[in-house]
């Protein structure tokens, strides 16, 4: 019975595949450039890998989640481990039995120690049984508590970024109240200068067209002032 276990990339396995592709470009030349190319990617990769700076809380997390990781992959060895020494029990127990029905006149002494060991054998399975379901159920406990420990950080991420869509939102509708606004201002200008406009297409004296002139220095320099 298996249980899956999820694998993280460690740098130093890629900075060892670098080493790798970079060995083998030397011993085949004709692919030298490319897979020293190759070579020097997977170690600028790595070197990425190890310069990501992390926070003392992603640190923590990271360290909790590799102490499940490890507990998981340890209880997982040991449930292989005892599953296998049942099937190994099983085979002796029925190894036994079949040597026991011959319709052949086996020796008391012979047939006593068999049965013993057969019993033996009963013992060291049934204790075997209890590990087992004691791996199975840690492994499923291990699992469950290291899911949950990676939703809780992708919850964390996700209301992180929440927050910060909803303060871009705060200061998106600050800007709109700001565009808005400046555009009253634009359609009220644009009023007052029709208006000056069509006051002074329809103006017949020098006098208006002076005052409309002055109101239009006027209405400009309170434009410049905003």
């Amino acid at each position: 019975m298996k249980f899956d276990k999820k694998q993280s990339v460690n740098p130093s396995h890629v900075m060892m595949g670098a080493f790798i592709v970079f060995a083998m470009a030397i011993l085949m030349k004709p692919l030298f450039i490319p897979l020293t190319s190759i070579a020097f990617g997977l170690f600028l990769a790595a070197l990425y890998k190890y310069a990501q700076v992390q926070t003392p809380e992603e640190k923590e997390n990271r360290a909790i989640e590799e102490k499940i990781q490890h507990q998981l992959n340890f209880c997982q060895s040991e449930f292989d481990k005892v599953a296998d020494e049942m099937d190994d029990i099983n085979e002796n127990v029925r190894d036994i039995d079949d040597k026991l029905r011959v319709n052949i006149e086996i020796h008391e002494t012979s047939r006593k120690e068999s049965l013993r060991l057969r019993n033996e054998f009963a013992k060291e399975l049934e204790l075997r049984k209890s590990k087992l379901n004691f791996y199975k159920v840690m492994i499923e406990k291990l699992k469950t508590l290291l899911y949950n420990h990676k939703l809780t950080q992708d919850l964390a991420a996700k209301k992180a970024k929440l927050e910060a869509l909803q303060e871009d939102h705060f200061e998106d509708i600050a800007k709109m109240e700001s565009i808005k606004t400046e555009f009253e201002l634009d359609k009220q200008v644009l009023t007052t200068l029709e208006d000056l406009s069509n006051r002074m297409s329809s103006t017949r004296s020098a006098d208006s067209v002076e005052e409309l002139s002055l109101e239009l220095v006027q209405i400009t320099k309170e434009l410049r002032r905003i």
